[in-house]
């Protein structure tokens, strides 16, 4: 298979797809975890792998060391992390760690995980996918991406976390922002519709094992372009009925978007 440079992200629940690998495993006499990123190098039709290494302990006060803090999304994505990614990223919440071709990797006194410099914006600027390896539609942190680009997000406000991101010798102290969900509302999104609606338009395409959608894929632009255009036309479409309900309720006396003052006490 003849690869490309369109990096594909992979969001992995390994539960469902280990029944992909596991006669490798016993062949190979390799761990299953190997077996896993084997597969995808092997099937992916990309040499640039990125896989998240998300960590939020950054919000909660500690500082992030590019090194050294875990990653929080999964088995997968720590044994890459640790043992095979020839690179990560320097977001301190968000960051991605990866095979291949690395993305752009800046760091700033001000940083913004959705912004136009951010790995989101790069991977739809360049053509990129997002892979679900096992894991459902609601794990893709693209939808926050689109959700800023959109410039109707009126549910989430932002929130300014302080801190500082190591990076071997060098520590730097930063303003990281990014919009978060209203600290007292119980926000949820209806990923089933908008699964479904995906699904309608030919943007998110699955396959089946054993009679079970394991694997999905989509096109990073497609998709933040149909958001973005739902999102203009109603803001509240990614919402479920009942959060829907909340903040049109909320939105109806503020008039305006929610802000941090609205639902947290500031200095």
């Amino acid at each position: 298979m003849k690869k490309n440079d369109a990096p594909c992200i992979v969001h992995s629940d390994l539960f469902y797809p280990t029944m992909l690998v596991i006669d490798q495993k016993i062949k190979k006499r390799i761990s299953i975890i190997k077996a896993h990123i084997d597969f995808l190098e092997e099937n992916l039709e990309t040499k640039s792998i990125w896989f998240p290494s998300f960590n939020y302990d950054f919000c909660k006060g500690k500082d992030y060391d590019v090194k050294k803090t875990p990653s929080q999304a999964g088995p997968l994505t720590e044994l890459i992390r640790k043992k095979y990614a020839t690179w990560r990223t320097l977001d301190p919440v968000f960051s991605f760690s990866g095979l291949g071709k690395s993305p752009n990797i800046y760091l700033d006194n001000e940083m913004n995980p959705f912004d136009q410099k951010s790995i989101f914006h790069q991977l739809v600027a360049n053509k990129g996918f997002v892979f679900l390896y096992g894991a459902k539609l609601s794990t893709s942190t693209l939808i926050h991406y689109a959700e800023h680009v959109s410039q109707k997000l009126i549910y989430r406000y932002n929130k300014i976390f302080r801190g500082n991101i190591i990076n071997g010798s060098k520590k730097k102290l930063i303003n990281y922002t990014y919009h978060v969900r209203p600290s007292n509302i119980d926000l949820n999104y209806d990923w089933n519709k908008l699964e479904k609606d995906l699904k309608k338009e030919n943007i998110l395409n699955s396959f089946t094992v054993q009679k079970k959608e394991i694997l999905h894929i989509f096109d990073a632009s497609l998709f933040t372009n149909f958001i973005v255009k739902k999102m203009k036309n109603d803001p509240f479409y990614l919402l479920n009925i009942s959060s829907r309900k909340k903040c049109e309720k909320i939105y109806a006396i503020l008039n305006r978007p929610f802000l941090i003052t609205d639902f947290e006490k500031t200095r």
